[in-house]
């Protein structure tokens, strides 16, 4: 018995100590390259710069690892290792409620009626035209939404009011799923005060009140984003023994509404699904079913309401973002050094004249730049997949860094570019989070901003819009992206160490999810928010012991 013990304990430390080395590696090697492109604004090129780069990632993976493995040490020994672990009552759930809407109401009466920021201009300008005026460009149920509660409103006086029942509704959404977190935290640490201390997280961590007045499609994402994913952990790891088929309609039910409102989340789902299956050991056909249903029901449902709303088709050039971004910056650099066959090349899907055009943050000047021309060749991927290769083999350090640049938001804990790629201020109501007013039209009147607690709405511009946070040494690391990106990546990579597979696919889902905004156009916080409100029940699951069976309800 002893000589087992110290087998498994042997094993253990090795698996722990593998999985430190590895994330050490991942994080030290983001670290040099984030502070590369900060400071010199390209990456060491060439097979020597890349072995340089690999060589002092390791350096520092030495230094780092030692403190990553004593880190998860400890997180091991504070894991949960109650068997039955006893089912929290309503209570958690209603204070957690109370408490965080209650804490974000004052931020709601501070940007009255609500926050109308990001693609609102264009979702405000579709659903006042009327349903054929809708596009796929943007979530079709969430500019449906916007227009129910703009014609409530006509009804009741005005498009404030119709826009600040629609904040309340939001609010209140986000609110009870938070809340729900919470509980089902509570249940996994046989103990409400870590319930209360992810209330708590929700309530008062600055972002959160004000995203949850933001009108943008990615508020309603992440909560149902977060719904989802609790709905897998109490179908597939809660036990109760009853209403096993009211849990899985609900899971179809909250899966198919994540779908709905961002196009990224199918694309994620179609390649966790099968992981999925394959995680859920003897309940694999419930979850080959469930699976099945979502992705059936959603592809139905996103079909039937483009007919049923007359839609237009949004433009695809979004999803080439990557690709244009590497052709721009590489006939940036060597436009003058390209041989004939690679400038035109490059100038047949980016022209030559747009090239100065290049922002490596952002493919948004590219893109629009690039709209005319887009249509001669978007159907033919063949030719522009062998194109992309062609280019890429002879300049791959470039392709290299116009990625890098792109999505170093979501892994370069230094990087804050993510913050002013449209610019920053209060004045321009950008930053970390847009605040400003996109309601204004030619054709449609303006909704106006009342603040009714001025001195409030002030204090959270300067934070998200002149980004105070980043004056702050550490705090300010709690509203970079990438920090909980690494949160992430952390659970995953202990989680496959440890051979903690129902933990391993809890982190797997938004991972994923996060592979898909790599190929995005910009890096942008209400991109990541469905994650950052997902950790606190990862963090908990991650630390459920799996040996010592299922949560069961008593």
């Amino acid at each position: 018995m002893l000589q087992e013990r110290i087998k498994q304990v042997f094993h253990q430390r090795k698996a722990i100590a593998v999985g430190s080395f590895v994330f050490s590696f991942a994080l030290s090697l983001s670290f040099v390259l984030g502070i590369q492109l900060k400071y010199i604004g390209y990456t060491w090129g060439g097979i020597k710069g890349k072995i340089a780069i690999i060589a002092v990632s390791v350096i520092l993976s030495v230094i780092i690892e030692p403190l990553i493995y004593m880190f998860t040490e400890c997180i091991e020994k504070l894991k949960f290792k109650k068997q039955n672990l006893e089912a929290r009552g309503n209570r958690v759930f209603f204070i957690s409620f109370i408490g965080i809407f209650v804490s974000w109401v004052p931020h709601y009466l501070a940007f009255w009626p609500a926050i109308m920021s990001y693609d609102f201009n264009a979702q405000y300008v579709s659903a006042r035209s009327g349903l054929d005026a809708f596009t796929t460009h943007h979530p079709l149920m969430h500019t449906f939404l916007i227009r129910q509660f703009l014609l409530l409103g006509d009804l009741l006086g005005s498009s404030e009011i119709g826009m600040s029942l629609f904040a309340l509704t939001q609010m209140v959404i986000l609110a009870s799923i938070m809340a729900c977190s919470c509980q089902l935290i509570a249940r996994i640490t046989v103990s409400n005060k870590w319930g209360f201390i992810g209330a708590t997280f929700f309530a008062i961590f600055p972002t959160h009140p004000i995203m949850s007045v933001c009108m943008t499609k990615d508020v309603l994402f992440s909560a149902f984003f977060l719904l989802f994913t609790l709905s897998m952990i109490k179908l597939s790891f809660c036990d109760t023994g009853k209403n096993n088929s009211k849990k899985i309609i609900f899971c179809i039910i909250a899966g198919v509404l994540t779908m709905l409102f961002r196009n990224n989340a199918l694309y994620a789902f179609v390649v966790f699904s099968p992981i999925y299956v394959l995680l859920s050991g003897k309940k694999w056909i419930r979850s080959l079913v469930v699976s099945l249903s979502i992705m059936a029901l959603s592809l139905v449902l996103l079909s039937g309401s483009k007919v049923i709303f007359k839609a237009g088709s949004g433009s695809e050039i979004e999803k080439y973002s990557v690709v244009l971004q590497t052709f721009a910056r590489t006939g940036l650099n060597h436009g003058e050094t390209l041989s004939q066959k690679e400038y035109e090349i490059i100038d047949y899907y980016v022209p030559a004249e747009v090239w100065s055009s290049y922002n490596p943050g952002i493919a948004d000047n590219i893109k629009v730049c690039v709209a005319d021309t887009f249509s001669r060749w978007e159907n033919d991927k063949i030719k522009l997949f062998r194109d992309w290769i062609y280019i890429g083999l002879r300049y791959p350090n470039d392709y290299l860094d116009a990625i890098l640049t792109l999505t170093c938001g979501y892994w370069s804990i230094p990087d804050e570019t993510h913050t002013n790629v449209w610019g920053n201020g209060m004045e321009t109501g950008t930053g970390l989070i847009s605040t400003f007013n996109a309601s204004s039209t030619e054709k449609f009147e303006f909704i106006d901003e009342v603040s009714y607690i001025s001195w409030l709405k002030t204090l959270d511009k300067k934070l998200v819009n002149d980004d105070v946070y980043l004056k702050v040494p550490v705090i300010s690391i709690l509203f970079k992206p990438a920090f909980y990106c690494w949160v992430l990546i952390y659970v995953l990579i202990s989680s496959i160490c440890l051979k903690k597979k129902k933990a391993c696919m809890v982190a797997l889902w938004p991972i994923l999810y996060l592979c898909t905004l790599l190929l995005g156009p910009v890096v942008n916080y209400r991109y990541v928010y469905p994650l950052l409100i997902s950790l606190p029940i990862m963090c908990a699951y991650f630390l459920h012991d799996e040996s010592c069976g299922k949560l069961v309800r008593k």
